[in-house]
């Protein structure tokens, strides 16, 4: 009969059940024996709801489970965190149609630009990005089934030329490592992650242990985020991700922490919004953009983009 609970663990062969709407603000661990929801099952992932699942853990959801977050008035890459979820159920919080633009978009590679859902049936399979503009600060609830066992086999693209963008969403209802080498399978493309920072209007990067604009290894539950292709190393690029790049620690969007020797510059605008870039003295470094070290700019749409290029590269870092 409880409403909220925090950090639990279901250990028991026999099972536990539920019977009212019950919502997981801390780790849901599945210790042993099936958890059966009756669809009453909410994981908060804003006040660090998450699903643990340890290599040496027998439990499992029976049952339709809710993933939620509460979302401000701005654009925001976003991901399912369990199998079934439409964009119908994004419709139910957020208008994804208001005349006369479609507010719900999936990413095209081929043309690197974006491409409105006109309906309110297209599913949002694991590991599928997309990207919703809210029109007010509104929750985002998705809901659907929870399979321990899922890895993502991501979708191949053409790696004939660098530094084009793939969105990928996490298809977990818990925060990924993205520095954990034994839970990805990176085929051709660059270190770096980016994040679109909705709350201020600004892409966050992060690549070989440091960040810009908050971006850290970290990859919370129902984001999504870009990587970019090598153009070197074969003709496909694309990103696998399995159980081990899970951790248990939760994370909200975007922190960052680093012992590096670097320089952060940043740009402040009058009304309070910010960018910066980064660079970092590495004695192996090269003069041109290398994938494992280097990330890219993404230029901001609304406030002054803030980046760095070398004598013999135009690339623009980040």
């Amino acid at each position: 009969g409880l409403a909220s609970i925090h950090n639990v663990a279901i250990n028991n062969t026999a099972g536990v059940e539920l019977l009212t709407a019950t919502t997981v603000n801390g780790t849901l661990s599945l210790v042993n024996g099936p958890l059966t929801t009756n669809d009453t099952l909410t994981i908060n992932f804003d006040n660090g709801g998450n699903v643990r699942e340890d290599v040496t853990d027998n439990g499992s959801i029976i049952g339709k489970v809710k993933g939620r977050r509460d979302v401000v008035a701005k654009t925001h890459y976003i991901a399912a965190p369990f199998s079934g979820s439409t964009s119908l159920q994004v419709a139910q919080t957020t208008p994804i149609w208001v005349s006369p633009y479609w507010k719900m978009y999936t990413r095209v590679f081929a043309s690197q630009n974006w491409s409105a859902i006109r309906n309110y049936t297209t599913a949002m399979p694991l590991g599928e990005g997309f990207s919703v503009s809210f029109v007010t600060a509104a929750p985002l609830i998705l809901s659907g089934t929870y399979d321990a066992t899922f890895t993502l086999t991501g979708t191949s693209y053409s790696n004939a030329a660098a530094g084009k963008f793939m969105l990928v969403g996490n298809p977990y209802p818990s925060t990924l490592d993205w520095d954990n080498g034994a839970g990805w399978t990176k085929t051709n493309v660059g270190d770096a992650i980016y994040f679109w920072d909705a709350a201020n209007q600004r892409t966050g990067s992060y690549v070989a242990g440091v960040g810009t604009n908050g971006g850290t290894q970290y990859i919370p539950a129902m984001q999504s985020f870009l990587v970019a292709t090598t153009g070197v190393g074969g003709l496909n690029s694309s990103v696998s991700i399995n159980n081990s790049a899970r951790t248990a620690a939760s994370q909200s969007y975007w922190r960052t922490a680093s012992n590096d020797q670097l320089v952060k510059l940043v740009v402040k605008t009058a009304t309070g919004l910010v960018d910066e870039t980064v660079v970092r003295f590495d004695d192996v470094a090269s003069d041109v953009f290398e994938a494992d070290a280097d990330a890219y700019k993404i230029m901001n749409g609304f406030i002054p983009s803030l980046y760095t290029k070398t004598a013999t590269d135009a690339t623009n870092y980040s």
